[in-house]
Parts: structure tokens; C-alpha cells; sequence
């Protein structure tokens, strides 16, 4: 079912009245070529923002529409995904059989909103859990044909041409659904963690997955000899230290 309007113009503002971020896209011409004047080639072609700071540029209001879509008319539509996990299915690599062995792996995928993109495949929405923050990517998911969108990502959505002329499409217009568990453990994210220093702000750093222990084990030491200098120069009489003294280590992982 598909109740975007094919006025590309009109489908952004339905975006953004749904409380959506869009982008404007270059679009193929009636030959499937560049048509934005920049010259995209192959897998490009439709899917580049025309903006000059990129997704930086998106816009959630009708003014910021109008404004994009009367400057490019013919634009395609991206739909930033932030706060979402989109599975993305890309038939030619193999998805939708991927999207059979991850059913019989996990049962049925909950309902949800669901497009078909323009080369043939699908894009299924789920919300991302509140308070995370999941960066999706391609090719990194161990199924063939299987990417994920999420935060500082988006897609091309309906009514956007495709340049194979196909238009991408609403094919279930149900609720957003929360994102099942098993989707989001097939994301490698990133732990955040906050050390508490002296002045008593604390200071970010981000571990990649898979380094955590190591890296945990490494900022101990530190802060360890740290403390040491500390009351070393504490007992000479020297000036204060200012540097990272040890603190509660928080750390949030992937959700249970």
C-alpha cells in the first residue's frame, strides 16, 4: 500500500508532518543517468545529497521542503535514520534469501513499516531502543545482501525514482515497531564510557567493540600511576597535580 504522494515535493512534507528528517537526493534522468548536473555514476545515481553540508543539511519543517524541493523539484528524498534500525535488504546481493535464513533463525520479523526500494528490495523500520546510539553500515552483518541503517545513516524513500525507472514504494504502512532483540545484536557498537577527574567533569571516550577489557585494563593502569604522582607530589610539597585522578567508570554495552 503505498499513500505517499508521488509529487516528490508533497512526499517530503508528508515526511516531515510524520516527524521525519529529509534530505534532497540527485535523481536519474528518463535513461537512468545522472541527472543532477554532477555526474553520479553507477550505484550513486539517485541516492547523493544535492545539499552542500549533506545529512548536516536535512530539514524537519515545510518551510526547509519548500525551500529544497523549489530549488531541485525533481529531487529524490532521503530519510534520515536517526533513532531508527532499518533492515536493508538489496535483492541482486542476495537479501530477501538472507531475510528467509535470519526467519528460520529468529521466527517471523515483527510487523512494522516496511518500503520496497527501487532496484527490488526492502527497507523494514523499526525504532531504536530510547537513549542508544547504533551506527549501522554495509556488508559488516554476516548474511549476504544484508545492511543496516541507524544513526548518521538514511535512505531513499518513497515516492524517489530509482535509475532503473522504478519508483520506491510504501508496501506496509503499520506502525513503526521497536526493534526486534536479534536485529540489534547483529550490530557491532560502540561502548561509552565517563571518567570522573578531579574537577570532577568527565571526559568521553568511545571503545570499540571487542576492545573493552583491554582498553578498561589500560585507562586502570593509567589512573593508577596517576594517583601515584599524585600523592607523590603531594608529599613533596609541589604544586597540585590536575591531571585524571580515579573515578567511578561507567560504561553502557549493548542492551540485554
Amino acid at each position: 500500500m503505498n499513500d505517499v504522494s508521488t509529487n516528490n515535493s508533497e512526499a517530503a512534507q508528508q515526511y516531515v508532518s510524520q516527524g521525519f528528517s529529509v534530505i534532497p537526493l540527485c535523481w536519474p534522468g528518463s535513461d537512468g543517468s545522472c541527472a543532477c548536473g554532477r555526474n553520479h555514476r553507477g550505484k550513486l545515481i539517485g541516492k547523493v545529497p544535492l545539499t552542500e553540508h549533506g545529512l548536516n543539511d536535512a530539514t524537519q519543517t515545510l518551510g526547509g521542503v519548500r525551500e529544497y524541493w523549489g530549488k531541485w523539484p525533481l529531487a529524490n528524498i532521503g530519510l534520515l535514520t536517526k533513532k531508527l534500525i532499518v533492515l536493508d535488504l538489496d535483492v541482486k546481493s542476495g537479501g530477501l534469501n538472507s531475510k528467509s535464513q535470519l526467519i528460520v533463525i529468529n521466527g517471523e520479523l515483527p510487523r512494522t513499516r516496511v518500503h520496497k526500494t527501487g532496484g527490488g528490495g526492502e527497507h523494514w523500520l523499526y525504532l531504536a531502543p530510547e537513549g542508544s546510539d547504533y551506527r549501522g553500515g554495509a556488508g559488516k552483518y554476516g548474511y549476504p545482501g544484508v545492511d543496516i541503517r541507524a544513526n548518521g545513516g538514511y535512505i531513499v524513500a518513497p515516492c524517489s525514482l530509482h535509475a532503473s525507472g522504478e519508483r520506491y514504494e510504501v508496501i506496509d504502512n503499520a506502525s513503526i515497531a521497536p526493534a526486534p532483540a536479534w536485529l540489534l545484536e547483529l550490530i557491532p557498537i560502540k561502548t561509552s564510557i565517563s571518567i570522573t577527574t578531579q574537577s570532577g567533569t568527565g571526559h568521553p571516550i568511545t571503545i570499540p567493540e571487542g576492545q573493552r577489557n583491554v582498553t578498561l585494563t589500560s585507562l586502570a593502569g593509567s589512573m593508577q600511576r596517576t594517583n601515584t604522582e599524585i600523592q607523590q607530589t603531594k608529599k613533596t610539597g609541589g604544586k597540585p597535580f590536575h591531571g585524571t585522578t580515579p573515578g567511578t567508570v561507567s560504561h553502557t554495552g549493548r542492551p540485554g
